[in-house]
């Protein structure tokens, strides 16, 4: 593979614990996703960086789960 200026690479600890606001690594329904992960009082949301793209409110039927927690972004 190339790398290309424009490429990202993250740092990802697996199965660690996202404590609010942390960013982290999911998979939600069948699409890995890098978000910030934000508890709210009766929900969990995932925010992207650009303010163009929706919150994911999380409920309960979401084929979702974490594969970790971003440590470190690396461009």
């Amino acid at each position: 593979p190339t790398r290309r200026s424009s490429d990202l690479y993250v740092l990802v600890e697996q199965n660690a614990p996202l404590s609010n606001r942390d960013y982290g690594v999911f998979m939600y329904e069948d699409k890995v996703l890098i978000r910030r992960f934000i508890i709210r009082k009766n929900d969990l949301v995932l925010r992207a960086e650009d303010p163009n793209i929706s919150d994911i409110v999380l409920l309960n039927s979401d084929d979702f789960y974490v594969i970790g927690k971003v440590l470190l972004p690396k461009n």
